[in-house]
C-alpha cells in the first residue's frame, strides 16, 4: 500500500522531475491528480477499500488504484492540449479514447460485481 497519489507523483509519473518546477503547473497538476482520484473513486466499490476514503481520501491507497490514478491523470494532463479529443504529434492525428483498458484491470478488483 502506498499513498494516494498527488501533482508530484504525476509530475514524477510524466518523467518531469528534470523540468523545473513553476507554481501554475503545480497546481494544475495537483488539480489533475484530485480530479483522477474523484473519477476512479467514482468506479470503485470504495466499501472494498481496506479503510473509509470520506470525505477526504487519507490513509493507505492500494497499489493498483494509485496506478490507475496516476494513468488515468496523465491521460488528463495530455488531454489539456487536446480539447477537442484530437492529438496531433507531427504528421500524425488520433482521437483519444474515452476509455482506458489498463485502468479498467486495475481497479476491477476493486469494483462491484455488476448486477444483471
Amino acid at each position: 500500500m502506498a499513498t494516494w497519489p498527488t501533482g508530484t507523483d504525476v509530475r514524477s509519473w510524466l518523467g518531469f522531475d528534470q523540468v523545473r518546477s513553476d507554481a501554475a503547473s503545480d497546481e494544475l497538476l495537483d488539480e489533475v491528480a484530485a480530479a483522477a482520484t474523484a473519477v476512479i473513486l467514482g468506479l470503485l466499490d470504495v466499501a472494498r477499500l481496506p479503510q473509509p476514503v470520506a470525505p477526504a481520501v487519507v490513509g493507505d491507497c492500494p497499489t493498483s488504484i494509485r496506478l490507475a490514478i496516476r494513468i488515468l491523470a496523465s491521460k488528463l494532463w495530455v488531454r489539456r492540449d487536446a480539447p477537442g479529443g484530437i492529438v496531433s504529434f507531427q504528421e500524425f492525428a488520433i482521437r483519444v479514447n474515452q476509455f482506458d483498458p489498463d485502468v479498467d484491470r486495475l481497479i476491477a478488483s476493486w469494483q462491484s460485481a455488476p448486477v444483471w
